[in-house]
């Protein structure tokens, strides 16, 4: 979403600008502990997210191994 926008709509919910950039997760939590104090640390604190705070990129791996070969020996207590 827009920053400028979140950045507005911060002014007004700050922890919904912060659910909308970030999602569910710790900072959403300290923003509703900060705007819970007042509104102004939660102002700060969601305009920080929003506007300086490095975005994580998520990237899933998935691998894929065929491995065909032959079956490694049985383990036998007794030798033969």
């Amino acid at each position: 979403m827009c920053q400028i926008l979140l950045a507005i709509l911060a002014i007004f919910l700050p922890p919904i600008a912060v659910l909308l950039d970030v999602g569910c997760n710790c900072d959403l939590l300290i923003n509703i502990l900060l705007t819970c104090l007042g509104i102004i640390p939660g102002i700060i604190h969601a305009w920080y997210i929003i506007l300086c705070k490095e975005k994580t990129v998520v990237q899933n791996i998935y691998v894929q191994t065929n491995d065909h070969g032959t079956a490694p020996p049985a383990y036998s207590p007794y030798s033969a």
